[in-house]
């Protein structure tokens, strides 16, 4: 996942990631200092740690794919984040820090209640203050989602999404075969990924959370300030280190 997509990914993405930071950057204020050390776990393409990194927070990011990191690194070479290559259930040393910051449904990539718990059991043992993390919610994986199809067309880049939901397991496969223009021709190179995305309950996470040494502060709709609702398609949480 996410090899030839690294490339396209900011250009697919509808994230207004100013106003997620501007979210983001308010929740930190609460428990940390401006010039606070942050750990943007599953950072991609590093566009969250560009715009925290510009407000003067020390990121650090970490991500699995390799591809992804490459991107971060151009775009983050200016503060001298450093990057790391990492799995969020084995994260390597790292150092403590006062924030955690895991954006992106990232956190719906994991298999299982069980590897999630494993999760935030690592990030209690980076002794920050604050856990900020979002989930896809089984509403937008199960019925936005679903079994439906999407497609979208650009001069130099096309895409099909396909998605099935399986509610056995409470996991939606994501079927992705892009089209993009090959520099300077007119053929255009085919690649196709499959995402699988898992949905956690709400009332599951919040269990999970306390049993890890962790309290929930707060769950909202989004980035929007409101609170989570079963139709929210998107759910902030908020945690603190008990």
């Amino acid at each position: 996942m996410y090899r030839d997509l690294a490339a396209v990914y900011d250009r697919l993405t509808d994230i207004d990631t100013g106003h997620w930071a501007d979210v983001v950057e308010k929740i930190l204020r609460t428990q940390v200092s401006p010039k606070a050390r942050v750990l943007d776990l599953a950072c991609g393409t590093g566009s969250m740690s560009y715009e925290l990194a510009s407000r003067g927070y020390q990121m650090v990011g970490a991500d699995l794919s390799e591809e992804m990191l490459a991107v971060a690194e151009g775009k983050l070479r200016k503060f001298a984040v450093p990057l790391f290559k990492a799995d969020m259930r084995r994260l390597p040393p790292l150092g403590d820090f006062d924030a955690v910051i895991c954006l992106s449904d990232s956190m719906n990539y994991l298999a299982s209640q069980a590897e999630l718990a494993e999760v935030f059991q690592g990030l209690h043992k980076l002794n920050p203050k604050l856990l900020i993390f979002d989930l896809n919610t089984p509403y937008y994986l199960g019925q936005v989602l679903g079994d439906n199809s999407f497609s979208h067309v650009e001069e130099d880049l096309a895409y099909i999404w396909e998605n099935g939901f399986d509610p056995g397991r409470d996991l939606c496969e994501m079927r992705l075969t892009f089209f993009v223009k090959s520099p300077g021709g007119p053929a255009y190179a085919r690649f196709d990924e499959v995402h699988l995305e898992k949905a956690f309950k709400l009332a599951r996470v919040e269990e999970l959370l306390g049993l890890t040494g962790w309290n929930l502060s707060g769950v909202y709709d989004g980035y929007s300030g409101r609170p989570a609702g079963i139709e929210s398609e998107r759910w902030l949480f908020v945690s603190t280190k008990v």
